[in-house]
């Protein structure tokens, strides 16, 4: 018959064995660091001259004049300054050299399906100014639209995009 190792039998276990003997010498140190300091805990508290010290006090102030302003209506008007109205400058030329007639334009949309979508049918939408598309960035934004014989304009607080029926 073949005899057990002491690693498989039921009564030693050497990690049991190691786990136990490291627990009890984490407890051993413990309490001689406690022992060391019998005066620990009332070192940790503070005096009692200390805590009057930082006791908070609390101030209050009354306050010493209050008045009432005159209604808006019945204050007087600045006048404003006159604007100088003039002709906004053209815009930069940008130096692009555009082939005319050399290629076919891509941007054309000729299908039939395109055509039937550019009339205005209700229940059909279409996506506008994308969020954020201005610059103010508000939310809600504050959207308005005109709609022309062959466009429409969306305006979205401070951006405006012009649209093709076609």
């Amino acid at each position: 018959m073949k005899k057990k190792s002491t690693s498989q039998s039921a009564f030693f276990n050497l990690r049991v064995l190691i786990a136990s003997v490291l627990c009890l010498f984490g407890v051993f140190v413990a309490l001689i660091g406690f022992g060391l300091y019998p005066g620990a805990p009332l070192l940790a508290q503070p005096s009692q001259q200390q805590t009057q010290q930082w006791q908070p006090h609390w101030v209050v102030v009354h306050s010493s004049h209050n008045d009432v302003s005159a209604p808006l209506r019945e204050m007087a008007t600045w006048p404003l300054p006159p604007a100088r109205e003039h002709e906004a400058p053209e815009n930069p030329k940008t130096g692009i050299v555009r082939a005319s007639g050399s290629r076919p334009d891509t941007v054309v949309q000729n299908r039939l399906m395109n055509n039937l979508l550019g009339n205005i049918i209700p229940g059909l939408n279409f996506d506008g100014i994308p969020f954020p598309g201005v610059d103010c960035n508000c939310a809600p934004p504050d959207t308005d639209g005109y709609v022309g014989l062959t466009q429409y304009v969306q305006i979205v607080n401070v951006g405006y995009q012009v649209f093709d029926k076609a």
